[in-house]
């Protein structure tokens, strides 16, 4: 009741966002005061942000900022965490009506254009056992529930470099994703988010051209700062 109340939120929706942090390690529960407490999970999310992801989030700092001026959307840079797309850095929009992911916050890796595009870019084995294995659940209107749907996507976004989704994270929301690639694996996806009202399919594919520079600027730091670790 308390963290509903600092939040804003019902109870129902509080207690269904603690179970799930929860049930990755993000949140603990005393069992005998019922109290919340930072896990385990986070401990392990932050020191890992701390070493792996500096250099990602130092090469992209910039050339993020420079797609938020010129498009006024949120842009964000999600990596791969299993079954799931981890947000590790967010441009929110300045606009009063716009959609954000949250920075450390965790969606099913099969959900809108990020996931898409982690997926297609992914080595092939793995991403078969990770299919596999997965149990694709509707988390909004437009997602995607049929494996054979999801493959479709997976390939047409290996073909065209890239991936869009209506309302298939969240209602309302749009979003265009492309790769961070390192030999030729998704070690991210850059995407712009933005509420359907604002977009259609061709404003969409008209900002490839300026993430495909971003996303380049990011590769060659990224290889560079690695390179010489």
């Amino acid at each position: 009741m308390e963290i509903a109340e600092l939040m804003g939120n019902g109870k129902g929706t509080t207690h269904r966002l603690l179970n799930s942090l929860k049930n990755t390690g993000l949140v603990a529960q005393n069992p005998k005061t019922k109290k919340y407490l930072l896990g385990p999970g986070f401990i392990l999310l932050q020191k890992r942000a701390g070493t792996e992801y500096d250099a990602l989030l130092a090469a992209a700092e910039a050339p993020m900022e420079h797609l938020r001026e010129i498009f006024n959307e949120t842009i964000e840079l999600h990596v791969p965490v299993g079954g799931y797309r981890l947000c590790i850095a967010e441009c929110a929009s300045t606009q009063l009506i716009r959609f954000t992911s949250g920075i450390g916050v965790k969606a099913p890796i099969y959900t809108g254009s990020a996931g898409k595009v982690l997926l297609a870019y992914m080595d092939e084995k793995a991403r078969g056992k990770l299919l596999q294995d997965i149990v694709l659940v509707k988390v909004a209107d437009n997602t995607i529930t049929d494996k054979k749907v999801l493959d479709q996507h997976i390939q047409n976004t290996i073909t065209n470099g890239y991936a869009v989704s209506f309302g298939e994270r969240a209602n309302g929301a749009a979003g265009i994703s492309i790769p961070i690639l390192s030999t030729g694996i998704a070690i991210a996806s850059l995407s712009v988010l933005s509420p359907q009202i604002r977009v259609d399919m061709d404003k969409l594919i008209s900002m490839i051209p300026e993430m495909t520079k971003a996303a380049k600027t990011i590769e060659h730091a990224f290889d560079a700062y690695t390179s010489n670790r």
